[in-house]
């Protein structure tokens, strides 16, 4: 995909985690979006939990670029077989997620879920 001069890139942030370790556990990842993620995860030599960390901290950075409904349409089955495990800084970051929710998902899995679908209709990195 060419690159957008306008598109917000990535800032690999990846700072310390507070203790208790924080994550946010993705049970239900549909193949097809893991399949993308890890193409685009391995572009920046990073793992796909620590790609969809980025992802996320950068959908919080820039809201309006992630709010709206999802113009793809995603099969929901078949779902990866082991969870994906999404370490993230710290609790008041899930709670923001949470407050935020942009497509009124509920659930913090189904909002991550939802913003890394919807990442990969807004951005090409």
């Amino acid at each position: 995909m060419p690159r957008d001069s306008q598109e917000p890139q990535a800032e690999l942030k990846l700072g310390p985690r507070e203790r208790p370790l924080q994550r946010i556990t993705i049970n239900r990842m549909p193949q097809s979006l893991n399949k993308e993620l890890a193409k685009r995860a391995s572009r920046l030599s990073k793992s796909v939990p620590k790609y969809c960390r980025i992802v996320l901290e950068h959908a919080l950075e820039y809201r309006k670029d992630y709010e709206g409904s999802l113009d793809r349409a995603w099969p929901d089955q078949p779902w990866v077989e082991k969870p994906v495990t999404v370490p993230v800084a710290n609790r008041k970051f899930n709670e923001r997620l949470k407050k935020w929710d942009p497509l009124g998902n509920g659930t913090l899995n189904d909002i991550a879920v939802a913003l890394l679908k919807k990442h990969l209709e807004v951005r090409s990195w």
